[in-house]
């Protein structure tokens, strides 16, 4: 078996890192989920209106399926790796929609607005939320772990992300935003939120094995590389015109 090269170490040393604390974070927000919502009930004291809502609507739709729709609708119009692109945004919501929808169907958690918890209470408890292990739950007021809606936001911004480096940060933002929205309007807690974003984070980076961008085969057919494509950016037209003078030239 051969030993791993000094960058594969470090990688493994860094997700390693990642994970551990991604689960702090969590441990640490179902001690303060309760604090967070408190804070969260005294600036919106009668929920977001207005602009502010309209906004955190728009944030809690990415990754839902319009914008999924629609955006592999425009990839495959303008990237010629439209098929790698597509497979594995619809990869990556298919594991991260199996798995939360696993998680919400057998544990039962109550929603911060499901009148269970008072968070303006004093003594309330993230306990309190809790009602364990009960595989057939459909009930709404009980499916709050994990959020759905974290988890396809960061399974959709974690592949575009991927193929489009250079508005990672739009991306990373629009999935975090989403996650934000889903405990500022009382859906979910904080910690949900996480749960869910790890989520999609992980299907994403499965769905990136398969129909990552450094993938040379996809859905049975060979993507050659395309000049300009590169990072999801249109073909040079200066550069196909000057392979066109030079194809003349030889002829």
């Amino acid at each position: 078996m051969s030993e791993l090269s000094a960058p594969q170490r470090a990688n493994r040393l860094k997700r390693g890192l990642l994970a551990v604390v991604v689960v702090v974070a969590w441990l640490l927000l179902l001690c303060f989920d309760v604090r967070i919502m408190r804070w969260g009930a005294g600036v919106f004291p009668d929920n977001p209106r207005g602009w502010t809502e309209q906004f955190l609507l728009g944030l809690r739709d990415f990754g839902q399926i319009l914008p999924v729709l629609v955006t592999c609708v425009i990839v495959a119009a303008f990237d010629a790796r439209w098929r790698q692109v597509v497979a594995a945004i619809l990869l990556a919501q298919l594991l991260a929609m199996l798995v939360y929808n696993g998680g919400k169907y057998t544990i039962v958690r109550y929603r911060p607005n499901a009148d269970v918890v008072d968070v303006r209470d004093p003594v309330a408890r993230s306990a309190d939320s809790w009602a364990g292990w009960a595989p057939g739950n459909t009930e709404e007021r009980s499916v709050s772990f994990p959020s759905g809606h974290s988890a396809a936001a960061f399974a959709f911004g974690t592949v575009l992300a991927a193929f489009y480096p250079r508005l990672a940060w739009l991306f990373w933002t629009l999935a975090v935003g989403c996650a934000a929205s889903r405990f500022i309007q009382f859906f979910h807690w904080p910690s949900d939120c996480l749960a869910g974003g790890t989520i999609g984070y992980l299907s994403a980076c499965l769905a990136l094995g398969v129909f990552g961008p450094g993938r040379r085969y996809t859905l049975g057919e060979r993507m050659e590389p395309v000049a300009g494509v590169a990072e999801g950016l249109p073909p040079d037209p200066a550069e196909h015109h000057d392979r066109a003078l030079s194809g003349h030239a030889k002829e």
